[in-house]
């Protein structure tokens, strides 16, 4: 199996920017882990239709139709690509979505024991009662 018949060769390099993207997205923390895959899936979508349109002549409207399948489905198989190279080469460690829900957890943790000391323990006074 060649990964050139499904994915354009021009558009491999695509899956590397990707996962570039991915991991720096993740450790800035400014977008939730859940949200990387789909911010990585609109831009290889984006480059690819960039690519294609840029590389296509556009007479009518079923060019224009296959321009923007094409578009489409390479970019969604550039994405999957690069989902797989990273979690490959260990550049989606701490982006994997186990690895997210237990960093949740421990934070919910975290967050209920400190609930919890911040309430007073019964006084003597209270006891007497």
């Amino acid at each position: 199996m060649d990964l050139t018949n499904y994915v354009k060769p021009e558009l491999i390099v695509v899956a590397a920017v990707l996962c570039i993207l991915g991991t720096a997205v993740k450790k800035t923390g400014v977008i939730s882990y859940r949200y990387v895959p789909l911010l990585n899936g609109a831009a290889g979508i984006a480059i690819c239709a960039l690519y294609v349109f840029a590389t296509t002549e556009l007479s009518g409207a079923a060019d224009i139709a296959m321009a923007v399948f094409t578009s489409v489905t390479q970019g969604i198989l550039v994405t999957g690509l690069a989902t797989v190279v990273c979690r490959v080469t260990g550049k989606d460690k701490n982006g994997t979505e186990g690895d997210n829900r237990k960093q949740e957890k421990e934070e919910k943790q975290t967050a209920d024991d400190t609930q919890h000391s911040a309430v007073p323990e019964n006084t003597k006074e209270q006891q007497d009662k």
